[in-house]
């Protein structure tokens, strides 16, 4: 199993879907941009959502949100385009979405509804909690609290 922790904005609004046995699949496109030798490169990912864990989060979806999505990625498939160049195409399956702090063009924090928000006492815009006490921070990635580090044997 391959877990991957993908952070990105979307690139079009949410598609929901039914299977032919009604079970709902709901579809992002996550475009994750990275730098490679002063050039910007785009790495666009299909997220699948399966039933409704998600659908509180759905009406907040827009293109444009900046999210951090965690799940298992399927094996990548390579296909050529019309103009015979390969192309990879990269999935996953949801587990954990959550928003990340935005900003406005004057640079104040942004919410997930395109409205500004006012941080909690400490926080900083670019660290905030995932569910079970990881943090993440800018250029840190995830990982444990202190406490539960001093308890690993490595």
């Amino acid at each position: 199993m391959n877990i991957v922790e993908v952070i990105g904005n979307l690139g079009k609004e949410p598609e929901t879907r039914y299977t032919p046995s009604g079970q709902k699949v709901t579809t992002l496109t996550l475009a994750s941009n990275t730098k490679k030798g002063g050039k910007e490169e785009t790495t666009w990912w299909r997220i699948t959502i399966w039933g409704d864990k998600f659908d509180n989060m759905l009406p907040h979806l827009k293109k444009g949100s900046l999210i951090l999505v965690i799940g298992e990625m399927k094996r990548p498939e390579i296909w050529n385009n019309k103009e015979g160049q390969p192309q990879v195409s990269l999935e996953l399956t949801a587990d954990i979405i959550r928003f990340l702090p935005s900003r406005t063009a004057d640079g104040k924090p942004q919410g997930p509804g395109g409205s500004s928000q006012q941080q909690e006492s400490g926080a900083s815009p670019s660290s905030f909690m995932l569910g079970g006490g990881l943090s993440f921070g800018q250029g840190q990635g995830v990982m444990s609290d202190a406490d539960e580090e001093s308890e690993l044997p490595f």
